[in-house]
């Protein structure tokens, strides 16, 4: 699609001059392309599953403040996630 990959930057919808900002133009045109007519979420917080995995892979028994300030969740929530069982990769 030309008019895609000629696009002016001014000439983009907000969400992808903000996009283009982040990431620059030309990767902001290649998801266009990429990604037409798809709707794309991203989500505000990762899935619980990711959380558990990272904690326990990260956790060295001392550093729970961390992991839970670095997260943005309780000290008890980092507990909680140790006492997950998780599925391995």
């Amino acid at each position: 699609m030309n008019a895609i990959k000629n696009m002016a930057m001014e000439d983009m919808p907000e969400t992808f001059r903000q996009i283009a900002e982040i990431i620059g133009k030309r990767n902001c045109r290649k998801l266009m392309l990429e990604f037409a007519g798809a709707t794309i979420y991203f989500p505000s917080k990762l899935p619980t599953e990711t959380i558990s995995k990272y904690i326990q892979a990260n956790f060295t028994g001392d550093n729970v403040p961390e992991l839970a300030r670095e997260l943005g969740i309780s000290r008890t929530s980092v507990y909680s996630h140790l006492q997950r069982p998780v599925k391995p990769c």
